[in-house]
């Protein structure tokens, strides 16, 4: 089943309405080390996530520290639940670190599904 059918089906089936501070705070995580620059790694992330499907929409703005890039994943068919992940790419020493952050009502196989299919070639 493509993503954004997997993320439209489990918020049509209960998720909550979420603003992006609420998905990091309540998310659940997974973590990507990459040797890219940030700005680098969330292009390729929203790049990932759009050309997995016409349905998700995601987009790239500064983040929460110097130097951070912030991707906000959303589902448009879901219009009341649109905001489904939040991705913080940070400097690393290396590289760059991103956090995903899913709803937390969402499964873990599909939080995992949604990483693989974000973090791939980044």
């Amino acid at each position: 089943m493509r993503l954004a059918a997997v993320l439209a089906l489990a918020c049509l089936a209960g998720c909550a309405s979420y603003t992006p501070q609420q998905i990091v705070e309540q998310g659940k995580q997974r973590t990507h080390n990459s040797a890219g620059q940030p700005g680098q790694v969330a292009g390729c992330i929203a790049r990932n996530l759009e050309n997995s499907s016409d349905a998700l929409q995601a987009s790239v703005r500064e983040g929460p520290t110097k130097g951070s890039f912030e991707v906000v994943l959303r589902v448009p068919i879901a219009r009341t639940k649109p905001n489904n992940a939040i991705f913080i790419v940070d400097p690393a020493a290396s590289g760059s670190r991103t956090t995903m952050y899913m709803k937390p009502e969402i499964s873990d196989q599909t939080t995992d599904k949604v990483a693989a299919t974000a973090f791939a070639g980044c």
